[in-house]
C-alpha cells in the first residue's frame, strides 16, 4: 500500500478512511438527488466569493469606439442579509 507524501496547500491530506468516515461521504453524495420540496429548500454553500447579482437594468448600447456597456445590480428578492 503506498503511503501518503506530504501535503502541500493544493493537496490537502485526507482524513483516515474509517466506517463513519464512508458513512458520512455518502450521507454529502445522497444530498444532490434530492427533489425539491419549497417548505424545506436545501441550501448548499460554496467556498467561492459570489455575489448575487444580474442584468437588471437596460444595456448602454455601443457607440463608435465603444463596446456595449451595463450595470449589474441587485435583482428585487435576492438580497443577502
Amino acid at each position: 500500500m503506498m503511503g501518503i507524501g506530504a501535503a502541500s496547500p493544493d493537496e490537502p491530506v485526507p482524513p483516515e478512511a474509517n466506517a463513519e468516515f464512508v458513512a458520512e461521504m455518502e450521507d454529502v453524495l445522497d444530498v444532490d438527488p434530492r427533489t425539491y420540496h419549497e417548505k424545506c429548500p436545501l441550501v448548499c454553500l460554496d467556498e467561492a466569493s459570489k455575489q448575487p447579482v444580474g442584468e437588471v437594468i437596460e444595456a448602454i448600447p455601443a457607440a463608435p469606439g465603444r463596446p456595449e456597456r451595463f450595470d449589474l445590480a441587485r435583482q428585487p428578492g435576492r438580497d443577502r442579509r
